[in-house]
């Protein structure tokens, strides 16, 4: 019986599309002689096998630079060093002119005007190692010049949240450490590009990122930014108004990344006073998670050039805001994501001891039962608050994890 399957017919030559699918291989893999595929394709179908047996590719595949299917050779791998703001050093000459090289190539440093252009120029470079070495000059700049450097501040802002989008986790991690040291230098006058060119969105997003490396940059970014802002009173305020919406997001990364940066912040206003020099925080993991039935608490320092004793101490809390607050940190410690109920249990214990601070003619809502001790006076008040701001089961949540 004549078989009349072809696929079982090894004698049936090659299809058009399978002779097209061949020759574009060929052209990918860089074969200069890829018009003769169809031909040698349509031969070696004929049964022409003898002439490699080994699955070896033919001698002339042999030693092919790979590239892409664009055309384009593949990128070569490059290691890249990431600088505290400690280990940052200046980048440009002295201010007498005199000409100094840099260590690892032996070039000479350019002039200030010339390292702000060349800052803007990486940046907004498609090579992605060009990209790291304008955040890390932009970095250099801004600790050692920061006078100089607020000309170039608005330019710079849009093209480092071009690159908190990259897809590169490199050029993500190094605009969210530069992100930061602007923070660090510039304080609350860097607020408005936080808001305007969604800074501060993109850096709570970075804290939901799938590397960890990354994740735990953003999330000590974000700590940065509450421990500078914190002494503004105003933009301290205003801070607080951009993370609670941030705190009512969908993802819950994002969620526990907003009310992390809640509590450091109140938790700064809350220590400073005191002069204490670390603020407890619920530790959590890289990728979020955390122990929900023994939270970890750590004692994280400040930075070694926060101020100690500000001329201006940071704001304690008011009533209106621990009441706001109190409504975003209940909500969370309901959450249904773990990593979102541990960081609401530190701002929620926070909020608990600004409120023990506040006087209590002002701290007790209206009709509010008060105790004859002044112990029982402001737990009553407390219990009152809770009720007031939350619902019964949510109110008791609360109630249970701060009494």
């Amino acid at each position: 019986m004549q078989e009349t399957d072809s696929d079982n017919n090894p004698l049936t030559p090659p299809t058009a599309k399978e002779i097209a699918a061949a020759e574009a291989a060929r052209l990918r893999r860089g074969f200069a002689d890829a018009g003769g595929g169809a031909g040698a394709g349509a031969g070696a179908g004929a049964g022409d096998k003898s002439t490699n047996t080994s699955g070896a590719p033919p001698p002339e595949e042999q030693n092919v630079p790979p590239k892409l299917p664009t055309g384009l050779p593949e990128p070569t791998a490059a290691d890249v060093t990431y600088q505290t703001y400690e280990q940052l050093c200046d980048c440009v000459q002295t201010p007498t002119g005199q000409k100094r090289t840099r260590d690892d190539d032996g070039e000479t440093y350019p002039t200030l005007a010339e390292a702000f252009e060349q800052t803007t120029t990486l940046m907004a470079s498609t090579t992605w190692t060009d990209v790291v070495k304008g955040c890390n000059t932009l970095r250099r700049l801004a600790k050692f010049h920061p006078n100089a450097t607020l000309p170039i501040i608005t330019p710079a802002i849009p093209l480092l949240a071009k690159a908190l989008k990259s897809p590169r986790s490199g050029i993500i991690k190094t605009a969210v450490m530069a992100t930061a040291d602007l923070c660090r230098v510039f304080k609350g006058s860097l607020l408005p590009h936080l808001e305007s060119e969604l800074l501060l969105q993109l850096l709570i997003k970075a804290g939901s990122n799938d590397k960890k490396f990354v994740i735990e940059e953003a999330q000590n970014a974000l700590r940065n930014l509450a421990y500078s802002i914190a002494p503004d009173r105003n933009a301290g305020d205003a801070l607080l108004i951009l993370l609670e919406t941030h705190a009512k997001h969908r993802n819950p990364k994002v969620r526990a990344n907003a009310v992390l940066c809640m509590h450091a912040l109140c938790a700064q206003r809350a220590h400073a006073l005191s002069g204490d020099d670390s603020v407890a925080l619920v530790a959590m993991a890289a990728d979020g998670s955390s122990d929900e039935d023994d939270a970890t608490v750590v004692r994280l320092s400040l930075p070694e050039d926060a101020e100690r004793t500000p001329s201006t101490p940071p704001p304690p809390l008011s009533l209106p805001q621990i009441k706001a607050l109190l409504a975003v940190g209940g909500s969370q410690l309901t959450d249904k994501q773990k990593e979102a109920r541990e960081s609401a249990r530190g701002l929620l214990e926070v909020l608990h001891s600004a409120f023990q601070s506040i006087p209590l003619g002002s701290q007790s809502p209206a009709n509010a039962a008060v105790e004859a001790d002044a112990v029982d006076e402001v737990s009553a008040a407390w219990t009152a608050l809770c009720r007031e701001v939350l619902e019964a089961t949510t109110a008791n949540a609360v109630l249970k994890t701060t009494q």
